[in-house]
């Protein structure tokens, strides 16, 4: 069986870019910020898309997928995303 097919964005603590499917790769270059300008959530532009950090270990099944990775005392968030745009 094999997977559905999600591009993803990966984010570090800073909301930077750190890794993106190469379908994303213009839309969210690796570098760039995706946190919200009010600070209090990330913004992916491109697919409208807005998540709170309060709903940080959210998803819509439509849209997204939101989960949090912990290595050591660093933490990335992978989002994974039902279209490109």
């Amino acid at each position: 069986m094999n997977a559905p097919y999600r591009p993803y964005v990966l984010l570090n603590e800073q909301d930077i870019v750190t890794a993106v499917h190469i379908a994303l790769a213009e839309l969210y270059p690796v570098g760039c910020s995706l946190r919200h300008p009010d600070g209090e959530g990330i913004q992916l532009t491109t697919h409208s898309l807005y998540i709170p950090y309060e709903e940080s270990e959210s998803s819509d099944p439509d849209l997204y997928t939101l989960d949090t990775l912990t290595l050591g005392h660093s933490s990335l968030r992978l989002i994974r995303l039902s279209e490109i745009a």
